[in-house]
């Protein structure tokens, strides 16, 4: 399927080169998502009580680098247990095998990689692991869009191939012009969806006097839901076992009910937002 009816992506992945060392949009948005990801941080700590001198900051930095490491180990490793399941078989220490690089990474793997640090994090600080995913939530809708737009910078993760009016080409990535869905984009537009819901769950029940996990329960449930469709329109998705649905989708699944259960047992128990303290 040859066509000139599509909007042409063809965006340099790399920003500049200096010194031998290229500098590229992923890495960019990749960054982003850790910086805006520490602001919403800071807003949802500080909004809690829970800043109230300089030496707290260092508690949201600490966080921020276990989510960092948690997130790039569990996608890395979630990649190649969940998608290379043949060579781990075969080899399992390839799981964790850097040599050839972090090409390759799992969103529902660096998903399971943030709820290990954040629940490693919680047996150090002796704040609520609820409470804790309520606080990530915003953040990590906010890095799962800008990973989205840095592999559409990378012309990368491409939809399936289609004739709709707003299909892109990525000559970058087939070598010619074949509309494809902007799959990239779908999940970007999913993110912010999910930041808006967040938003008006916040303040519908009064921002801190919102039950705890409410948040946590809304997240997991919209995202892997919506995550779940999407999947319908990207290019060359694993197809697990025995199955019609495809790895993501198997993999979105026991998140989804995951939310679901938090948020019944949110409006079930009632509990405060900040667990041992009084909300304002």
């Amino acid at each position: 399927m040859e066509t000139t009816y599509c909007f042409i992506w063809n965006v340099n992945p790399i920003i500049w080169t200096s010194g031998g060392i290229s500098f590229r949009w992923y890495g960019l948005f990749f960054s982003m998502s850790f910086l805006f990801g520490f602001l919403l941080l800071y807003w949802q700590f500080k909004r809690a009580g829970l800043i109230k001198e300089s030496g707290d900051l260092l508690v949201i930095f600490r966080l921020v680098f276990y989510m960092i490491i948690g997130a790039i180990l569990g996608a890395f490793c979630g990649y190649r247990l969940f998608y290379s399941w043949d060579r781990f078989i075969t080899n399992p220490l390839s799981t964790i095998d850097f040599r050839e690089g972090v090409s390759g990474l799992s969103s529902h793997g660096a998903t399971i990689g943030i709820l290990a640090a954040a629940f490693l994090f919680h047996l150090r600080s002796k704040m609520s692991f609820i409470e804790l995913l309520d606080r990530l939530t915003f953040s990590a809708a906010l890095a799962a869009g800008l990973v989205r737009l840095g592999n559409l910078m990378n012309s990368e993760c491409v939809g399936r191939k289609t004739m709709v009016a707003w299909a892109f080409c990525f000559p970058r990535h087939d070598g010619m012009l074949i509309p494809r869905h902007p799959s990239q984009i779908y999940e970007a537009v999913i993110a912010l969806v999910v930041i808006l819901v967040l938003l008006w769950v916040d303040r519908k029940f009064g921002k801190e006097k919102r039950p705890l996990g409410i948040m946590a329960g809304v997240f997991l449930s919209v995202y892997f839901s919506l995550r779940f469709l999407v999947e319908f329109f990207k290019e060359g998705q694993v197809v697990a076992p025995a199955s019609p649905l495809t790895m993501s989708q198997i993999l979105s699944v026991p998140f989804v009910l995951l939310g679901i259960c938090l948020i019944i047992w949110s409006l079930d128990k009632k509990l405060p937002a900040s667990p041992g303290r009084v909300n304002p």
